[in-house]
């Protein structure tokens, strides 16, 4: 097959490609002066730019090794940059070395390695550019676009991570090829604990040149990380700065530091304070204003990374091991997913809670609501809702949940799912329960108390727009029973009452207790013809012999006063009414009843129920 420059790179009868053929083909036709070299850095291959610019033949230079060629003080640094390029992949966006000439002049040049595909080679392609002659401004403008290079390369590797341990091995990397990049020994990531104002050592490189016989443990500087987390700082030479400017605890150990200079950078997390710092041994040019500029690039993209990726650990560990149950499902009720706390809820298995639908957990009197809901909630007319309903528990009793749904967009996808949040209020529901029947029923007897009689009245006027009937009922000389037998055979006799009450009245009727011996009842659509009846069956039933202490039994008896709804204008006008009523079965010689009429005298309503909530 042809390739660039002509070549023949495959054999016509196996198909073998001649990798090492393309690579030369390209090269050759490179405008840039690039050589090839194996794992022991001997030159394989030159471009024709590598003899114009060094004036060395190319059978001189091929068999050679790059070191031959670089000056004494930059051996270490190419040979860190050269093993840094074996373990990275990708460029190191530059490094400035001296090379020498043919005549024996050394020059200044910019040198990039790239680490090349094939992976039988080993090898990488490095590629030199003249700096002589170059301009102070040329030389900045050329490092600031390198420094513009690297961190954009950065930053789409950081988004390009597929989970946030990508994006700390990612950061972890980047600390090798910052440091290869401005000529820095060591480099360390440092971020702050969390409430406890310590600081960590979240990553650290160094290079293998230097390893062995400069080794800097940036931990040595633990006095001075959390003067980092918030300056700036460009030293270098720790061991020139005088004693009396080491301000704080900076530079408290700079005595034995010769020949380090330090740079660091602070960054935010979040709220979590961290700093990156690089430093460098031996002689050489300061930090250039690129290399500053190249470390708060990097240094604001290792911040919002860590936010991102702790607030995406946090996220997961809210979402597995957070007390909340949470499920994600379909707008239709499918599953998708859920935590364990949802499984351990529900008293399921993962598998269980996979073929379960939402509609198959729901009690059957919410479906219709729920759906309706999910419904708003797919249109967009509502973001969320919050519902207390009944679920099938896997054991198969019903518990109470309370839920939070909310819609949710996968991100970079237009899928759109239903996030729910579950909680466990089946103990509270029933204490719930149990205040609120307290709070509406008379606790000796269970029927309803004076407050919920009242609201029944107005209930059934505010729906019917008519008044109910009302009963108002006394028992005939209840205080004997109270004072020849006690208190608890009273007690046992009013709640036989009202139980007889209970069973006795229509469907739509209501049973109250006013206190002491006096009940009442609703009976919405009570009519002048049934009054009668409904007395009388009222009274042959609570008229039953009442057993009390096992040898006794009582037969009580009891007045009733009734109010039509139809003959009454509001809820006082009704009690007042069945009271004048009752008063009038009482003065007619009690064990009967009287339903009040406009004939009933005035002189006979002595006493009047308070409208008392």
């Amino acid at each position: 097959m042809p390739s660039a420059a002509g070549l023949e790179v495959a054999d016509e009868t196996t198909g073998h490609v001649d990798v090492d053929g393309v690579l030369r083909a390209l090269f050759a036709n490179s405008s840039d002066a690039t050589v090839i070299v194996d794992q022991t850095g001997t030159i394989t291959f030159a471009t024709p730019l590598v003899p114009e610019l060094l004036g060395f033949d190319i059978t001189t230079l091929v068999g050679g090794t790059v070191f031959d060629f670089l000056h004494p003080d930059d051996l270490d640094a190419t040979a860190a940059l050269f093993e840094q390029r074996l373990k990275f992949e990708g460029s190191d966006q530059g490094k400035e070395v001296r090379v020498r000439t043919v005549t024996g002049e050394w020059i200044a040049v910019l040198v990039t390695a790239t680490l090349l595909p094939d992976e039988r080679f080993g090898s990488c392609a490095i590629t030199m550019t003249s700096l002589d002659g170059a301009s102070d401004r040329e030389l900045a403008m050329r490092r600031r676009i390198v420094v513009s290079e690297y961190v954009n390369r950065f930053a789409s590797d950081l988004v390009a991570a597929p989970n946030s341990e990508a994006v700390v091995d990612r950061i972890r990397d980047a600390l090798g090829e910052v440091a290869l990049l401005v000529g820095a020994n060591s480099a360390g990531l440092f971020v702050e604990r969390h409430h406890t104002g310590t600081v960590e050592q979240l990553a650290s490189w160094q290079s293998p040149a230097h390893a062995a016989a400069h080794p800097i443990d940036l931990r040595c500087f633990a006095g001075a990380i959390p003067v980092l987390l918030d300056r700036h700082v460009v030293v270098d030479d720790l061991s020139q700065i005088p004693a009396d400017h080491r301000d704080h605890d900076l530079f408290a150990l700079a005595e034995g530091a010769s020949d380090v200079s330090l740079l660091a950078t602070p960054f935010d997390s979040g709220g979590r304070r961290g700093t990156l710092v690089l430093a460098r041994h031996g002689s050489g040019p300061g930090w250039w204003d690129s290399d500053s500029a190249l470390m708060r690039g990097v240094a604001a993209l290792v911040g919002r990374s860590l936010q991102t990726t702790w607030s995406t650990e946090l996220l997961t560990l809210t979402y597995q091991l957070g007390p909340v149950g949470f499920s994600i499902r379909t707008f239709d009720g499918d599953f998708v997913d859920c935590n364990e706390r949802y499984l351990e809820l529900y008293g399921v298995d993962r598998h269980a809670a996979a073929t379960r639908s939402l509609f198959d957990i729901l009690l059957p009197q919410y479906h219709e609501d729920v759906a309706e809901l999910h419904a708003a909630l797919r249109s967009g007319e509502l973001d969320r809702f919050v519902t207390e309903v009944e679920v099938q528990h896997g054991e198969g009793f019903p518990i109470w949940v309370r839920t939070n749904v909310v819609a949710m967009t996968v991100p970079g996808t237009s899928e759109r799912y239903v996030l729910t949040a579950v909680e466990n209020i089946t103990e509270i529901q029933h204490q719930r329960i149990e205040l609120e029947h307290a709070a509406a029923h008379d606790p000796l007897t269970g029927v309803a108390n004076r407050a919920t009689l009242y609201a029944a009245i107005e209930r059934c006027a505010a729906t019917t727009g008519d008044m109910p009937g009302l009963l108002l009922i006394d028992l005939d000389r209840f205080k004997s029973v109270n004072d020849e037998l006690g208190h608890a055979a009273g007690d046992h006799v009013l709640k036989a009452v009202a139980e007889r009450l209970k069973t006795t009245v229509r469907g739509a009727d209501l049973v109250a207790r006013l206190g002491g011996d006096e009940f009442a009842i609703v009976a919405p659509g009570l009519r002048r013809s049934d009054v009668d009846g409904l007395a009388r069956r009222l009274q042959r039933v609570v008229e039953q012999p009442i057993a009390v202490d096992g040898d006794v039994e009582l037969e009580q008896t009891m007045s009733i006063g009734i109010a039509l709804g139809a003959d009454c204008d509001d809820l006082t006008d009704l009690l007042a009414k069945a009271d004048r009523a009752l008063y009038a079965a009482k003065h007619a010689g009690r064990r009967c009843h009287q339903t009040f009429d406009h004939n009933t005298p005035d002189e006979l309503q002595r006493r009047s129920l308070p409208l008392t909530r």
